[in-house]
């Protein structure tokens, strides 16, 4: 009974994506033009990550999180 339950816990996510796959379809082609321009500006992103990971400064990057207080 443990495996039925799981395996109904791994597949609901994925039946409810393949119900909506098709009006997702749909908005991505009506803001074609966005998903462009975020598409590059979080590849920017990735490179930047990248170079500081490489660089080793990535812990500076971090260290600009402590600043926030998420209230836990």
């Amino acid at each position: 009974i443990l495996l039925s339950a799981y395996s109904l816990g791994l597949a609901i996510p994925f039946l409810l994506m393949a119900l909506g796959i098709g009006q997702a379809a749909e908005l991505m082609r009506k803001y074609s033009n966005v998903v462009r321009y975020i598409s590059i500006i979080t590849g920017v992103i990735l490179v930047i990550v990248g170079g500081l990971l490489f660089t080793g400064k990535l812990g500076q990057l971090a260290g600009f999180g402590s600043f926030v207080d998420f209230g836990f």
